[in-house]
């Protein structure tokens, strides 16, 4: 049996009278013969326009969620939702939301539920599955911290009762890098020998430890999206990793290197992922095309000594350097023009060089970590003078100055919402502030030098 359909009419213009019936003709075929023909009716329905599209998707109709505490059942609040809106967006109104009911400061942090699985933040809301109306559920959790230290140990920190979870030890040298995956299941640790070692934080274990670099690693940074890491190395190398979280157990394959001409301090990914930025040690700091060892697309300026750390805006359109010579500078890409033929993508805005830099000044000694707040609109530098300072990304005044530490400031991290950072120094004592600049905790950490910290991201 043989079934051959054929609909009418093929045009997608609109009938003048409105919509129009359209029938579809099903002809049945037998031994080469046609037996018998069934006429259906369907309703003409016209292409979907872009208009059409945002509006079944609820673009113009903005819905209210509710949030509710798992234990307590207390409601905490609601938030408005758009259908197109990004998970990841919404996960940053249901931490504001939730923010707003605690204390300035408090170590904690929360993991939203809905459906009985923890809420995606790579997907859009649409696809989720919220309806006006839906209750996600928030579970309180322990803000934590991992810290490495010359002293060969890495640590995870209970920040709220500022314990230490578990120490993951035998790294076999000094321990000098660290970064968190953004689902917090994964951590990368690197060595002075050139090794680097991969940890399930979901088990505690090491799954991994392979040799990445002839020299000391000095840089680790996941890539934006997870399922890379990029390593800096004293070797004068930039490498960048693929990880699969599902099968940590097999050695990581390197898919772009990059060559300096002297020693890396820093590499780290753009926001958006599409750019890496390596920092060296006669002062010049690049900006590469992630994909391929090609040509950097642009060479920042020099400093006048050494550049230990970079840190990129959140929106990837500026991002600071800090160096040997006590200062710290802000660098934006040259104007670019808008409209029609603008660069499309980030890396696009940095082909034609950065302007003239915003230079902050202030510090007495090396600057030697720092990051910028969540909002773009402060940058937060550790010195080896002892300080910490906050700066005003955008005018370049120092806000505040924060003199507790005793010896040189090595490292600093924040949290996602940028009410809460740390910071360490030679001594291993660990600092814990709130935006404000005021201490909540101080842990002697290590034995020796604090070299990173890092905020783990679980959910």
């Amino acid at each position: 049996l043989k079934k051959v359909a054929t609909r009418v009419p093929t045009s997608n213009s609109m009938p003048e009278n409105g919509p129009s019936p359209l029938k579809q003709h099903t002809s049945l075929w037998a031994s080469g013969r046609r037996c018998a023909t069934i006429c259906v009716e369907d309703t003409w329905m016209p292409k979907r326009t872009h208009e059409s599209r945002q509006k079944s998707l609820g673009v113009a109709r903005p819905f209210k969620v509710a949030i509710r505490a798992a234990i307590t059942g207390e409601i905490l609040g609601s938030v408005q939702v758009l259908a197109t809106e990004s998970a990841a967006l919404l996960h940053a109104k249901l931490e504001e939301a939730v923010r707003s009911r605690t204390a300035e400061g408090e170590l904690h942090k929360y993991r939203f539920i809905f459906g009985g699985c923890p809420l995606p933040t790579r997907d859009r809301v649409a696809r989720i599955g919220l309806i006006p109306g839906s209750v996600i559920q928030a579970i309180r959790t322990g803000l934590q911290a991992a810290t490495v230290s010359w002293d060969g140990a890495a640590k995870i920190w209970c920040l709220e009762s500022g314990s230490c979870v578990t120490t993951l030890g035998n790294h076999g040298s000094e321990v000098v890098a660290v970064a968190t995956s953004p689902e917090g299941k994964v951590m990368v640790t690197g060595c002075e020998d050139g090794s680097v070692h991969i940890w399930n934080l979901e088990t505690g274990l090491q799954s991994r430890e392979f040799w990445a670099h002839q020299d000391s690693v000095s840089s680790l940074c996941f890539a934006p999206k997870g399922g890379a890491f990029a390593s800096g190395s004293l070797d004068s190398r930039a490498k960048i990793w693929e990880l699969d979280s599902l099968k940590l157990e097999e050695p990581p394959e390197c898919f772009s290197e990059f060559h300096c001409t002297q020693a890396i301090y820093s590499a780290i990914f753009s926001p958006d992922g599409g750019m890496l930025a390596t920092a060296s040690a006669d002062g010049e700091t690049l900006v590469w095309a992630v994909g391929g060892s090609r040509p950097p697309l642009t060479k920042i300026p020099k400093h006048d000594g050494a550049v230990y750390a970079l840190a990129f805006a959140p929106d990837g359109l500026g991002f600071a350097t800090v160096s040997q010579d006590h200062t710290a500078k802000i660098w934006r890409p040259k104007t670019q023009p808008s409209g029609i033929g603008a660069k499309a993508f980030l890396w696009g805005r940095w082909v034609e060089g950065a302007g003239d830099p915003l230079v902050l000044r202030g510090h007495t000694d090396s600057v030697n970590s720092a990051a910028f707040f969540p909002d773009g609109l402060a940058l937060l530098t550790a010195s080896s003078d002892c300080t910490l300072r906050i700066w005003d990304s955008i005018t370049g005044e120092c806000q505040q100055q924060i003199v507790e530490h005793k010896k040189a400031v090595t490292s600093v991290g924040l949290a996602a919402s940028g009410e809460i950072f740390a910071s360490g120094d030679r001594d291993g004592i660990l600092h814990l502030w709130n935006r404000s600049g005021h201490c909540l905790k101080k842990l002697q950490a290590h034995e020796e030098c604090v070299a990173a910290v890092a905020f783990l991201n679980t959910m």
